[in-house]
């Protein structure tokens, strides 16, 4: 059996054809990862926040008052933020 030129030219446009697609679904698989990865950040914080919400909510059920000082403490907190932030200029 002889290898002509054209088997061989044959062979290289197999090969290059599948190096091709091998390198697209590699590229594809790897923006499907990030954004799989992305997600489940996403929906991490999401349960994070959920969690802390709910237990609020519960501490304010179980006591008022201290629900109350809780909310109290908070909003000092965030007008001392506020105050301390520099004005704004208009330029």
């Amino acid at each position: 059996m002889k290898v002509t030129l054209r088997d061989l030219l044959w062979l290289i446009l197999v090969c290059g054809v599948a190096l091709a697609w091998f390198n697209s679904d590699r590229r594809r698989d790897a923006e499907v990862r990030s954004i799989i990865d992305r997600h489940s950040k996403w929906q991490d914080e999401w349960k994070a926040e959920t969690a802390e919400t709910v237990e609020t909510y519960r501490k304010a059920a179980l006591d008022p008052v201290a629900y109350r000082e809780f909310v109290y403490r908070r909003n000092q907190e965030v007008a001392k933020a506020m105050q301390s932030r520099p004005a704004p200029t208009d330029e």
